[in-house]
């Protein structure tokens, strides 16, 4: 300060300071008289900004600040301004730096957006704000939204997108470099962003998007691809046709094979593209074109004619997803092809399609042992007596495995080719044995008589009193809905219907009569079983797409028997009322699924459904452990092996320690039963195989504690990491009654896996999943109380019956009666 300015009253500032008056005339003086001095500088004075006096504080916005230099009361107004509360004063001062020098204003606002003190940048936005959307104040929004953080940020990217702050001019400095912004809330807001108002000069940043680790950025990218399309260049696209994630590569191609009128050119291109790739790119990409169901087969088949080498070989496996005869001419290719999966790919299409001139092809690799089964099957469809002859040649000294497997292939065929072929073996084959097999798997298939499948041994000796009795007994069931008959010693015959037992009205059974009827369907192995063990379990194949599961056992009162009726037909998504979300199960490469509930909810027809749909959706190698097997599933697109417990492995353990070694991608376990089995599966989900499985739990979260619980304490550390990491569905279900008692439908609670669950079995906290489940409701997850509600709101399920199994019964209470409320809490 210039010492001449207290000349008369040097104590002038520190009088407004302190608020030295007596009066407001002299308060007013004092205010003149600084007025009338020019030998001050702007900053000593900055305490008047922020006087509790508000005239003082006026005064010096609207005299003083206008005649000093816009170089000195910018800077030192936004320092005022940095340190002020929000008020009336506060706006003034934000009011007066707007008014002054635009250039300097600017200038000063970079600097202090740029400060290490959060609350000066925080300051300088709120200035920001204020200003007018120009090219020069652009560049400030675009440093705010790179200095700010947390709130402040979020409000300044809400800020530069919205609608008011729109300029075409400077929208694209504004968004510069937001594609690759740290923060995946701002990711998602820049593509919404251009959602609205267009991708052009984007291109690059929407693809970059296309890469990001959130899903959420990628499927808002995704979506500005296919709305689009036309604006992206053809080789800019190309590079989708071959990224890890599935949905983005199968949109991808669908937008580059859709690019023109023809998909003929850019089908080639692709191809093209794809044939410098790796085979396991080259693969997925394959798979995702047949996904497509584009109508390209005329293509291939002119591709198939003039192209060579790599794109040969991948035409080819492209014609033979088509089910169609003119993709034999592409199997006959891909069965020179050194790759195991494409030889049975090839082989299941000429067994369909096939002619006589392929049997010398078949009858070749009927010699390689990793595809010979294959072979046999394919051989067994073509009917010409070539093929047969091949056949019985072939099976003329072989192990009883191979014949085994011959005609179980035939078994497998329908009508009367299947018949003929079988009739053919029965009486030309020179091995007694191949002959017996063949005519008592002809008699007993073709003519839908009840057949032991879970011993391949000698034909029941004697007696079979009862067994049209036993017979009716299943047919009866089946007409009743029922799920379960059981026989026990002095007492009727039970069904198990709607989750209820029901005595039919016929005569006790004697212990006589319940010993002739479960022996007449049994074979030695099996009778010699249940003398040694006092139970045995069984499965029967009663013709017209039905099988019966059963167990036989010893009790106080003699031999009692349970069986279970079982649909032949795979069961689907649709027809058992999957929740849509279990569908992405199928996108695994890796991981564990486990579907978990009690005894007779329908565990295993829900893994079957699943098994189904990755069986028509992916090319998988799927291996299958089951106890017993009750659905047989036949290969698809897939390549399904279903192992049976005791029959064709001793252990659940065992079978999976080989699995691991049968180059499977998905492996099913019809049970995890001990630890293992569970040990066994944990790693091979951790180790690039999806595992799927079943519990007894009965909910969703106790399936995670029942399978860390397998292990001791000293062990349950690690095996919390390995879930954590590794789980991705865990799904459980019960069945209710039908509102219109027509029958049981189930309901579904599902903890699809997230960080937050994740982080929840890793750090030992279980016991708060379900309260996660609710928050991520939006993700995937699916509650018990939101399943059971669901399933009142469409007059499915009775809300009495939907409160008997909730966890919060109070959201059922005010739907049920209350006189049936008090008689259930009475009971």
């Amino acid at each position: 300060m210039v010492m001449g300015f207290f000349r008369g009253e040097k104590n002038l500032l520190k009088r407004l300071q302190r608020s030295d008056w007596n009066s407001e005339d002299e308060k007013n003086k004092l205010l003149q008289k600084l007025a009338g001095s020019r030998d001050y500088k702007l900053a000593e004075l900055a305490f008047m900004f922020q006087h509790r006096d508000s005239e003082v504080s006026e005064f010096a916005l609207r005299r003083i600040v206008p005649s000093a230099p816009a170089e000195e009361a910018v800077p030192t107004l936004l320092d005022v301004h940095s340190k002020m509360h929000q008020g009336e004063t506060q706006r003034m001062v934000v009011n007066t730096l707007c008014g002054l020098s635009k250039d300097v204003l600017v200038r000063h606002l970079g600097r202090q957006l740029g400060s290490a003190d959060s609350e000066r940048r925080a300051a300088a936005f709120e200035i920001l704000r204020k200003l007018p959307v120009e090219p020069q104040v652009a560049k400030l929004w675009a440093q705010a939204i790179r200095t700010l953080s947390g709130a402040a940020r979020q409000q300044a990217l809400r800020t530069v997108l919205s609608d008011e702050m729109y300029d075409p001019e400077v929208f694209g400095d504004l968004v510069a470099g937001l594609a690759r912004d740290p923060d995946p809330v701002a990711r998602v807001m820049f593509l919404e962003r251009l959602r609205d108002k267009g991708v052009e000069g984007f291109q690059q940043d929407i693809l970059v998007c296309l890469e990001d680790p959130t899903p959420k950025v990628r499927r808002e990218a995704l979506e500005l691809v296919k709305a689009y399309a036309n604006t992206f260049e053809f080789e800019d696209l190309l590079p989708l046709a071959t990224r890890p994630d599935a949905v983005v590569r199968e949109e991808g191609l669908r937008c580059l094979l859709c690019s023109e009128a023809s998909p003929a050119r850019p089908l080639t291109r692709v191809l093209d593209a794809l044939a410098e790739e790796d085979p396991q790119v080259r693969t997925r990409a394959l798979q995702s074109i047949e996904e497509l169901q584009l109508d390209i087969f005329d293509h291939l088949q002119r591709l198939l004619k003039t192209s060579h080498g790599v794109v040969q070989q991948m035409v080819a496996e492209l014609m033979v997803g088509h089910d169609r005869p003119e993709a034999a001419a592409a199997a006959e290719i891909l069965l020179d092809i050194d790759d195991w999966w494409l030889q049975m790919v090839a082989l299941e299409t000429l067994g369909k399609y096939g002619r006589s001139r392929v049997v010398s092809k078949l009858r070749a690799k009927l010699k390689d042992p990793q595809v010979s089964w294959a072979a046999i099957e394919a051989l067994a469809k073509l009917d010409n007596p070539e093929a047969r002859q091949c056949l019985i040649d072939y099976i003329e000294g072989a192990d009883r495995q191979t014949y085994k497997m011959l005609v179980r292939a035939l078994g497998r065929q329908s009508g009367r080719q299947g018949r003929k072929m079988l009739l053919n073996i029965a009486k030309n084959a020179a091995d007694k044995k191949v002959r017996h097999d063949a005519s008592r798997v002809m008699k007993k298939t073709f003519e839908l008589e009840t057949i032991l499948t879970n011993y391949i041994d000698q034909p029941v000796s004697g007696p079979v009193q009862g067994h049209a009795d036993l017979l009716q007994l299943f047919r009866l069931a089946r007409e009743r809905g029922a799920t379960d008959l059981h026989l026990s010693v002095g007492e009727p015959p039970m069904l198990r219907v709607q989750n209820e037992m029901l005595k039919l009205k016929v005569d006790p059974l004697t212990a006589e009569e319940l010993h002739k009827l479960v022996f007449s369907l049994l074979g030695s192995k099996a009778r010699a079983e249940l003398e040694a063990e006092r139970h045995v379990d069984v499965c029967y194949s009663l013709g017209s797409g039905r099988r019966v599961r059963g167990n036989i056992y010893q009790e106080h009162n003699g031999m009692s028997a349970t069986f279970r009726i079982i649909w032949q037909d795979v069961p689907t998504f649709g027809a058992l009322g999957l929740p849509q979300v279990l569908t992405e199960i199928a996108d695994y490469h890796q991981g564990m699924a486990l579907f978990a509930g009690p005894s007779r909810c329908g565990k295993t027809t829900t893994l079957a459904a699943v098994l189904n749909y990755i069986n028509e959706l992916k090319r998988h190698h799927i291996i299958a452990l089951e106890d017993p097997i009750e659905i047989f599933h036949e290969n698809k697109n897939s390549i399904v092996h279903q192992r049976q417990l005791i029959r064709d492995t001793r252990s659940f353990a065992q079978a999976l320690r080989s699995a691991l070694r049968e180059d499977p991608d998905i492996i099913i376990i019809g049970e995890m039963r001990d630890r293992d089995t569970i040990e066994i599966a944990c790693t091979a989900a951790e180790t690039g195989h999806l595992v799927l499985s079943t519990l007894h739990t009965p909910s969703a979260p106790k399936a995670i504690d029942r399978v860390i619980s397998s292990f001791s304490p000293r062990e349950q550390g690690q095996i919390r990491s390995q879930l954590a990491d590794s789980l991705k569905f865990v799904v459980a279900q019960n069945l209710l009654k039908r509102a219109d008692g027509s029958g049981m439908v189930a309901f579904f609670e599902v903890i699809k896996m997230s960080a937050a669950i994740s982080n929840l079995v890793r750090e030992q906290k279980t016991h708060l999943v379900g309260n996660q489940m609710t928050l991520e409701r939006n993700n995937g997850c699916i509650p018990r109380d939101n399943a059971l509600l669901a399933l009142v709101e469409q007059n499915l399920v009775d809300p009495f019956e939907a409160y008997r199994f909730a966890d919060d019964r109070s959201l059922f209470a005010k739907l049920v009666p209350r006189a049936q409320l008090e008689s259930y809490c009475e009971e």
